[in-house]
């Protein structure tokens, strides 16, 4: 059974014709209020740069990481993810990359005779010549405006407190 056809009578309507569209006034831009710095209490490291200030340690602090840069024990990263809350790890893995990429660790690398050290700050083992080099070749790739920052003197991790 065929359905039946419904027609509409479109006599009576009429279809404007068509106009161009009005032109949009631009939006204004967005601007973002201008972020200011936390002030920090207490005396900042040399070049004023504490990688390990915000982490929350469970306990005291390691001892490695006070004091003035050194080269970590290998597999060293994972006894300091036992150190801290499961919500700080990754957190933690960033400011250990940050750490062992600085220009201060990659000279202490570096440096004649350099030691790796573990939690206690305790030398454990000589910088391999491999690490060495490969430290060579990251150094020789840092641009030479960020080498013109290099601290004139050792860089430190004191503890400091941070008012949030």
């Amino acid at each position: 059974m065929a359905r039946p056809i419904l027609r509409l009578n479109m006599a009576h309507v009429t279809i404007p014709a068509p106009t161009e569209p009005e032109p949009k006034a631009p939006a204004p831009k967005a601007t973002k209020a201008p972020r200011k710095a936390k002030p920090v209490e207490g005396p900042r490291p040399p070049w004023g740069i504490d990688f390990f200030a915000q982490v929350q340690w469970i306990g005291e602090r390691p001892a490695v990481l006070c004091g003035p840069v050194r080269p970590l024990a290998l597999g060293l990263g994972q006894a300091l993810l036992e150190r801290v809350e499961d919500s700080q790890h990754s957190y933690l893995r960033g400011c250990l990359r940050r750490y062992t990429g600085s220009l201060p660790y990659l000279d202490a690398l570096l440096a004649e005779g350099a030691m790796r050290h573990d939690l206690n700050g305790l030398p454990v083992e000589p910088v391999s010549d491999e690490h060495r080099e490969r430290a060579r070749v990251q150094e020789e790739a840092t641009p030479d405006w960020v080498k013109a920052r290099r601290p004139q003197q050792p860089l430190t991790t004191e503890p400091r407190e941070v008012t949030a």
